[in-house]
C-alpha cells in the first residue's frame, strides 16, 4: 500500500488477523479489519502521535459505513464515559487492563472533534500533533484542552448511548371532561405488546451496565 498518492514509498503491505475471527458476525469482522487497515494506510504519519488519537482515529474510521445503531461501544466505556474522565487514556497503560474502555473513550473523543468541528480537522491533527505536545496542538488549533475535550466527548458518549428518559407528563388541573356513553373508538385488531418490526435508529452498548 502507498504511503500517499503517487508515491512509491510503502507504508506497509500486510496485517494479521487473529484466526478466531474468521468466525466472528461479518460485521464484527469489517469492522476490525478496517480499523487495521486505517493503520496501515496512515504508516509513519502515526508517528508521534498519542496512542489515544492513533487508536480513536482507527476506530473513528471503522465504523463510518455502519448505520448509527450499528455503532456498538463497549459498556467498559460507557461506564467510564459516565464517571466523567478529566484526560484521555495516557500511552503508557493505553493497552492494559482498562483498555477496552480505552478504545472508546479514544474513539468519542475523534467523533466529538468531527462532530463539533468538521471531519477535516482529525486530518489537520493528524499531521500538527507528531513529535509535538498534543495538549498544545488542541489548544493552538481548536482552543480546546485535553481537560475539556475528554470531559466534553465521554458526555457527547453518554447521552448517545444512555439518554436521560423524557420527564413523565404532569397530570393535568384541567377537569375531565363529561363521561360519555359512547366508545372512544375501534378497538385495535393488533395486541398492544406486539414488537415494532422497525428497527432501533440508537445505537447499543455492549456489556452495558447500569
Amino acid at each position: 500500500m502507498q504511503a500517499e498518492p503517487g508515491s512509491r514509498r510503502v507504508a506497509a503491505t500486510r496485517f494479521v488477523l487473529n484466526p478466531r475471527m474468521l468466525s466472528e458476525p461479518p460485521l464484527s469482522r469489517g469492522r476490525l479489519i478496517r480499523h487495521e487497515l486505517t493503520h496501515v494506510a496512515l504508516g509513519r504519519r502515526q508517528d508521534g502521535i498519542p496512542t489515544w488519537f492513533s487508536e480513536g482515529l482507527a476506530e473513528y474510521v471503522s465504523v463510518q459505513p455502519l448505520a448509527p445503531e450499528q455503532r456498538a461501544v463497549s459498556g467498559a466505556a460507557l461506564a467510564a464515559a459516565r464517571a466523567r474522565p478529566t484526560s484521555l487514556p495516557g500511552d503508557d497503560t493505553f493497552n492494559g487492563e482498562d483498555s477496552v474502555a480505552h478504545y472508546g473513550l479514544a474513539w468519542w473523543a475523534c467523533e466529538y472533534l468531527a462532530e463539533t468541528y468538521d471531519e477535516s480537522v482529525l486530518w489537520l491533527l493528524l499531521d500538527s500533533m507528531a513529535g509535538e505536545d498534543a495538549d498544545e496542538v488542541l489548544q493552538n488549533v481548536l482552543q480546546i484542552d485535553e481537560a475539556t475535550l475528554a470531559r466534553k466527548s465521554a458526555k457527547l458518549m453518554v447521552t448517545t448511548y444512555d439518554p436521560e428518559p423524557s420527564p413523565e407528563p404532569s397530570p393535568s388541573d384541567d377537569p375531565s371532561a363529561s363521561p360519555s356513553d359512547q366508545p372512544s373508538g375501534e378497538p385495535s385488531d393488533q395486541p398492544s405488546d406486539k414488537p415494532s418490526d422497525k428497527p432501533s435508529d440508537k445505537p447499543s452498548a455492549e456489556g452495558s451496565v447500569g
